[in-house]
């Protein structure tokens, strides 16, 4: 116990059991002893180690998207230098087409699996593979369409960049299911 308390902290009453004297095996006559103990309230809350985990999630969010962010406008600052601005477009058009499909067809599959009560293995093979067929669907639609959008733009050039951004479609979708499990448990920083 502290020698002050704070307004966090409460006083718990404890009765300990009779004490015996010695010669006297019934205990008569022996009052119960009664300590206080101060106990700090934030420490005991199970609501603390919810927030401190949140608190903590939220840092590891923050500083994973600020990561992110960087390197994609570092890889725009390099698109920029290397490539004339007609190529430039050409990147645009396909990755605003790319990013317009993949938003229409997402499942929201690991919203799923975050809200189930407790996933089996089951659940994880059906996310899984319906994501691998989601995206290969996606990449041979994407990569079908790149010739009739080449042929909207009058930009021949576009098929190939069509093609390369549907591979990458193709690989979003080998996404291992079980990292939603560490969002939901509220551990961001693996």
């Amino acid at each position: 116990p502290r020698d002050e308390a704070t307004k966090h902290d409460a006083f718990q009453l404890h009765q300990h059991p009779l004490l015996l004297q010695e010669g006297d095996a019934l205990g008569m006559g022996v009052q119960p002893a009664w300590t206080v103990d101060v106990v700090d309230l934030r420490s005991r809350s199970p609501m603390s180690s919810v927030t401190d985990r949140l608190i903590q999630g939220s840092m590891w969010l923050s500083l994973s998207r600020a990561i992110v962010n960087g390197l994609s406008a570092l890889s725009t600052f390099v698109l920029a230098w290397y490539l004339v601005p007609a190529d430039f477009g050409l990147v645009a058009i396909a990755t605003t087409i790319q990013v317009i499909l993949s938003s229409v067809t997402e499942l929201s599959l690991n919203q799923a699996l975050i809200r189930h009560e407790s996933p089996s293995e089951t659940h994880f093979s059906a996310v899984w593979t319906l994501s691998v067929t989601r995206s290969a669907i996606l990449a041979l639609l994407f990569a079908a369409a790149s010739y009739p959008i080449a042929e909207f733009y009058n930009e021949p050039r576009l098929t190939s960049v069509m093609l390369a951004l549907s591979f990458s479609l193709l690989l979003s979708g080998l996404a291992n299911p079980r990292r939603v499990m560490l969002q939901r448990d509220l551990i961001f920083w693996q």
